[in-house]
């Protein structure tokens, strides 16, 4: 419905004085399918269903149709090719069988659900704004610190940090044999191994910095942004089959944690593009993540507005206690809401650790944070290794403090 709302009431809708329509008019059947269990994709929830199905044929003139193209004629047209949008048109026809078809099949979304797929146009439609004078130094920054690591690898190796496949064998062949990819995971691995030579924990560092995904989100969003400075579409209602969003484009809801306390700070060092002056910012500190620290800070409010962030306090924890029948945590639950006690995550590193609640600080807490996610819901050794990596937390350390 998304699709076919954003055409009707655009450029294509208006050549035909098609009405212009509201979110609330509309029922989505891809909604209804994924509500129900069901995929989303119109071909798969009609196979599924045994309902009309929606034919193959016609879907290469639709994409010819909808590209620009770089032959003599610079687009398709009924003009100048009659035959194709016949079939193009046919096609369509087929499509809205196979739609209708599962609309007759599926339950409707309940009024509740309707209201929520309705906020969720809407969100998509406002959007987010973001700010591009930010990006463009920061963009700057990364280009100027990737062809200093560049240089760096070159002049150690004789590759490039994008010749992974070549670097790799060399790390093997100068110290550290063991090496079986250059896939994120190994590589924090190895830098953590004591039996690994230092050059080689400092290529690897070399190697990670400029490899590092998180800044790819700047070029992400410039993809992305509309004429007025704002990034929408950004979310997909049920994305997952327990009914929550999934994150489209930039990918909102996996935005890298910043490793420094004040990113408007560091955005606003950012402006002056000196290399040098970041470095002399954050001694020690890979510019990189510096620069990777700042993606939440480019997202912005409207001139006038506020960005206000929310989450629910440890929801994980409370649905497990509550699934588990966990009857001391649901009252510290209770406690914790009404000001009276620790929260879960101290609560969980002092009852692992027997000692008092007092001497939990934020190393021990963050450690208690990672229990409590990884053991949650049936997780065992496995969830809590992957935990306490994403969540920076040193094994060695954890067994130390045990």
């Amino acid at each position: 419905a998304q699709f076919e709302r954003v055409i009707l009431n655009g450029v294509a809708g208006q050549k035909v004085g098609f009405p212009r329509i509201k979110s609330g008019q509309m029922v989505c059947t891809a909604a209804k399918a994924a509500n129900a269990g069901l995929p989303r994709a119109l071909g798969d929830a009609a196979a599924a269903l045994g309902t009309a199905p929606k034919k193959a044929i016609g879907r290469q003139d639709m994409l010819a149709c909808s590209k620009p193209r770089t032959g003599k004629e610079s687009r398709w047209t009924p003009e100048n090719d009659p035959e194709r949008f016949i079939r193009l048109y046919a096609y369509c026809i087929d499509d809205v069988k196979a739609e209708r078809g599962i609309d007759h099949v599926l339950p409707e979304l309940s009024p509740d659900e309707q209201k929520v797929w309705e906020l969720d146009q809407r969100i998509n439609d406002v959007g987010v704004a973001v700010d591009l004078e930010a990006i463009a130094n920061i963009q700057a920054l990364v280009v100027e610190r990737k062809a200093e690591l560049a240089a760096i690898c070159i002049k150690q190796t004789g590759f490039k940090p994008t010749q992974t496949a070549q670097i790799a064998a060399w790390i093997r062949a100068n110290g550290y044999a063991k090496l079986a990819n250059l896939q994120a995971d190994t590589v924090n691995r190895a830098q953590t191994d004591p039996n690994c030579p230092k050059s080689i924990r400092e290529l690897l560092a070399v190697y990670s910095a400029y490899a590092m995904k998180a800044v790819s989100k700047y070029d992400a969003i410039l993809r992305a942004v509309c004429a007025d400075g704002r990034i929408r579409g950004m979310f997909l209602y049920y994305g997952a089959k327990t009914g929550r969003w999934a994150s489209l484009i930039v990918q909102l809801q996996n935005l890298f944690r910043p490793k420094i306390k004040d990113c408007d700070a560091a955005i606003e060092a950012c402006a002056l593009r000196d290399l040098d002056w970041i470095k002399f910012l954050y001694p020690g500190m890979e510019p990189i993540v510096v620069f990777a620290s700042c993606i939440r800070g480019v997202l912005v409010s409207a001139p006038g507005h506020d960005l206000i962030s929310l989450d629910y306090a440890g929801i994980e924890s409370r649905f497990t206690a509550w699934l588990f029948n966990e009857g001391w945590k649901l009252l510290a639950f209770e406690k914790f809401d009404r000001g009276e006690g620790p929260d879960s995550y101290k609560l969980a590193a002092a009852r692992s650790f027997q000692i008092h609640i007092d001497d939990i600080d934020e190393f021990l807490r963050q450690i208690g944070k990672v229990l409590e996610l990884a053991f949650g819901f049936e997780g065992g050794v496995g969830a809590c290794v992957t935990a306490a990596a994403a969540y920076g937390i040193d094994l060695k350390a954890l067994a130390d403090a045990v």
